[in-house]
């Protein structure tokens, strides 16, 4: 039965050494936050976590660990401190902390896909934050467990 459990991978091919497999979900293209008046686009309310959340297999409250940095910078924001230094110590945390997940649990794999390229679309741009904030928080409503 074990056996029979470790050769049953869902009808996915085995996974190649050190390469990554590939994700199901294109998130690069999910840091495009506002259309083009400047509004948060309807997909970081709806589409898009729904769809993160269906992929991401780490449970609700290890993903809070996770949005609880996201949301520790937001406040700090919100409480005057200035908006460069929260960002780019916060981020920087958010980045380190997805990559030592992924390290210790392969569950964490796909949480990492989907925060990587949200931490370089905000360090690219600040403005971004915002746009990153709304989806990760959307993400948090849509998760399961």
């Amino acid at each position: 039965m074990n056996q029979q459990r470790r050769d049953d991978r869902g009808g996915r091919p085995p996974h190649q050494g050190g390469q990554q497999p590939q994700s199901a979900v294109n998130y690069q293209a999910m840091t495009d936050y506002f259309d083009e008046k400047g509004n948060l686009r309807k997909d970081v309310f709806v589409k898009w976590p729904k769809e993160i959340a269906d992929n991401i297999r780490v449970s609700r409250t290890n993903m809070r660990r996770a949005f609880d940095l996201v949301s520790s910078m937001n406040f700090r924001i919100k409480m005057g401190e200035d908006r460069q230094a929260v960002l780019s110590s916060g981020i920087g945390s958010l980045h380190r902390f997805a990559q030592y997940q992924a390290g210790r649990d392969r569950t964490w794999d796909e949480a990492k896909r989907f925060i990587h390229p949200h931490c370089e679309a905000v360090l690219k741009d600040d403005k971004n934050f915002e746009g990153f904030y709304q989806l990760f928080q959307s993400v948090m409503a849509y998760l399961r467990r």
